[in-house]
């Protein structure tokens, strides 16, 4: 049972799914077939869920069907249809899903930050999930040993060692699979808890899905911003504006494959 966005609801996990549970009127609300539920983390605005699974399988298992289940306990390890996997879901408040990912190792914790971005950490990697249907993902950074993380807010410097000191206790009650701990972002850094309880700052770049962002709530400004002040250059820049030329201005539409390349590809002065 974990807690819901709204009073008086409840989200209720089941083996293959997880419900919106109403305690006054004592009826499932809605149903969202998902991974085996481990954590659940709520947006700062209660607006979005993320739900982290230990494993998920794809394409779901039918309930109730013991043959079935036979025939896919001997045929697993030769079809590439189902596949055991970790996963994040990420669903509004009223657990309408709107997309989700699977990752070959475990997640290991996750927090929204300011700009409505899901940050999980996996064993060797910070990677981010943009709420879209479309569910873009992608690598933040590499890490050296791992990290947890539960919630994303702004920390002054000052009060970093303090929460540091709250959390420790916490630290020390979890298991070895799992840490509680504390994020924030400041900047381009981000504050988490490592396995011996111990806050610390770690450098991100988050350019490259803030650019991603933009170009899903078409902020065409933004975009030419971050091609302008960003070294997010190449061929993939040019690929996203020319999937978003649909709503882009008319002359930014007409050159942006141009105006990419101009502002990306350094020119030698002689």
């Amino acid at each position: 049972m974990f807690p819901a966005a709204t009073m008086g609801r409840v989200l209720v996990r089941a083996e293959d799914r997880i419900g919106l549970f109403e305690l006054s009127s004592h009826r499932l609300i809605a149903e969202l077939t998902s991974v085996n539920v481990k954590y659940v983390v709520w947006s700062a605005d209660g607006s979005h869920v993320a739900l982290l699974g230990k494993h998920s399988m794809s394409p779901p298992l039918p309930r109730r069907c013991s043959f079935c289940l036979r025939q896919l306990t001997r045929t697993i390890a030769h079809t590439p249809l189902c596949v055991l996997a970790a996963g994040v879901v990420l669903a509004d408040r009223d657990l309408t899903q709107i997309c989700s990912v699977n990752e070959t190792v475990r997640v290991k914790s996750g927090c929204w930050d300011e700009h409505g971005v899901f940050i999980y950490t996996t064993l060797n990697h910070i990677k981010y999930l943009l709420p879209l249907p479309s569910g873009e993902h992608g690598i933040v950074r590499t890490l050296d040993n791992p990290v947890y993380t539960v919630e994303c807010r702004y920390v002054p410097p000052a009060r970093i060692n303090r929460h540091a000191r709250v959390h420790r206790n916490a630290a020390i009650l979890c298991t070895r699979l799992h840490a509680w701990g504390a994020c924030a972002c400041s900047g381009n850094n981000l504050f988490v808890l490592d396995r011996d309880a111990k806050m610390k700052p770690i450098a991100v770049d988050t350019t490259e899905y803030q650019f991603k962002l933009a170009l899903a709530r078409h902020q065409p400004e933004k975009v030419i911003g971050i091609i302008k002040t960003s070294q997010l250059c190449g061929h993939a820049v040019i690929a996203y504006l020319q999937k978003a030329g649909t709503w882009l201005p008319s002359p930014l539409r007409l050159c942006a494959p141009s105006f990419t390349a101009r502002h990306c590809v350094p020119v030698a002065h002689t």
